[in-house]
């Protein structure tokens, strides 16, 4: 019938917008840039120094302001000393080392600590001292011909509650 015909041929809703996620082309360029990142958890450490073992990412207990970490490290340094991890660089063509560094939600620091990246020996950046939770300080350098990126936190004091986190380090290659 002629209603059947127009009720058929009526446009039904509008389809939304693609949002930026859905848009192939923009979910091309994410994924390129994802390429570009290489997340120290994925890497082989040495090295190791602190209290207990070195904490990678997974689950959900690198957290800070209630946010997750997946690819996070958390290294929890001794009293009066401080925890280290290093990584080899040599052929990975990394020009940037970026993070940001904190107290995990879990700790309560007795005492204020301090956040270094070194490379080859060198020290190439140091936090401001940190001692409340929900404070991050971030860290973006350039490591162009490092062979060695090492990762320290210290602990002037009691190490009670001092969770230092590198929330989902990475290079840039």
């Amino acid at each position: 019938t002629l209603q059947e015909l127009t009720e058929a041929r009526k446009p039904g809703p509008l389809p939304l917008p693609m949002k930026p996620a859905d848009d192939p082309v923009a979910k091309g360029e994410k994924e390129k840039i994802a390429d570009m990142k290489l997340y120290l958890s994925d890497l082989q450490e040495f090295g190791w120094v602190g209290f207990e073992g070195l904490g990678k990412g997974g689950g959900d207990w690198i957290k800070v302001n209630g946010q997750t970490f997946s690819k996070g490290l958390i290294t929890h340094p001794k009293s009066r000393s401080y925890s280290a991890v290093k990584y080899r660089l040599y052929g990975l063509d990394a020009s940037v080392f970026a993070t940001k560094v904190a107290i995990n939600d879990s700790g309560i620091a007795a005492t204020e600590l301090r956040f270094e990246v070194r490379g080859d020996g060198k020290v190439l950046w140091s936090s401001k001292p940190v001692q409340a939770n929900r404070e991050t300080q971030d860290c973006s350098i350039n490591i162009k011909g490092i062979r060695v990126l090492e990762l320290r936190a210290y602990c002037p004091g009691g190490q009670i509650g001092a969770h230092a986190v590198w929330l989902d380090p990475y290079l840039v290659t």
